[in-house]
């Protein structure tokens, strides 16, 4: 089973925000492969889908960013996962825009919601930073940067991004990160 978890905070007030990032991708996803409707359960909203023979969940905690740690500790539980089945797709300010990397047993980097995660199930979980860059002005507050809504053309450009994650989707089921990350940076 494979786990694909984006991070974003609930509520209409963050739609389409920086920091929404990885619930964008997830809903890319379910849409995409036609996922059943979402459950809430477990302090998250829950999709599962055969694909390609594998079993795949698409969660997004609803727990808000700094607290995405409480959702996957029920799910790993009652799913029995190791962390190894976990992929989380999260934006990084760090990055260009719409740059990926992967990372896996590695610093939080800053981001409070894979922070958490860290901290409740174990650093060793699969991760697919996506870039949302850094304020051109450095006076800016990153806490307030991270919470600005995309403007149209970034959103059609995430739209590709999603695509592209869709399309190159043997490689995330296979765990192939080195294939999903050359071809999502091309």
């Amino acid at each position: 089973m494979l786990a694909i978890v984006g991070l974003g905070n609930i509520g209409n007030d963050y739609q389409n925000t920086k920091h929404n990032l990885g619930f964008m991708v997830i809903d890319y996803l379910h849409s995409f492969y036609k996922f059943p409707a979402f459950k809430l359960k477990f302090k998250a909203l829950i999709a599962e889908h055969t694909i390609a023979n594998n079993k795949v969940l698409l969660i997004k905690p609803q727990t808000y960013m700094n607290l995405s740690g409480d959702a996957l500790v029920d799910i790993k539980n009652f799913y029995k996962l190791e962390n190894s089945n976990f992929v989380v797709f999260q934006d990084d300010i760090d990055l260009p825009f719409l740059t990926t990397r992967y990372k896996t047993n590695s610093a939080d980097g800053g981001q409070k919601g894979i922070k958490d995660i860290q901290n409740k199930i174990g650093k060793d979980i699969h991760r697919i930073k996506i870039g949302i860059g850094r304020p051109v002005n450095p006076k800016v507050d990153i806490a307030s940067y991270v919470l600005l809504k995309f403007n149209k053309e970034e959103l059609l450009n995430i739209q590709v991004l999603c695509a592209n994650i869709a399309n190159n989707f043997n490689y995330l089921v296979n765990k192939d990160f080195q294939n999903l990350i050359i071809n999502l940076n091309q």
